[in-house]
């Protein structure tokens, strides 16, 4: 529906009677996206996360010599 799709596709809450896909994060944007789960003991619902790249270029370091050329 309007064009939107899951980000996390394994299970988010595992526990030993069963395993289930509860959390996700929902994107329409078609960029470069990591996302995954965080694994740790504190609770039967795992972390998920999502990494979003930046289309903004880094800024170009100039450095000034002290003999006045630059780099």
């Amino acid at each position: 529906m309007y064009g939107f799709y899951p980000l996390i596709n394994k299970p988010t809450r595992i526990t030993t009677e069963s395993v289930t896909l509860t959390d996700n994060i929902f994107t329409n944007v078609d960029i470069n996206i990591k996302s995954g789960l965080w694994i740790a003991d504190i609770s039967d619902h795992l972390t998920i996360f999502t990494i979003l790249s930046s289309k903004d270029k880094k800024p170009q370091l100039k450095i000034q010599l002290a003999n006045g050329s630059g780099r």
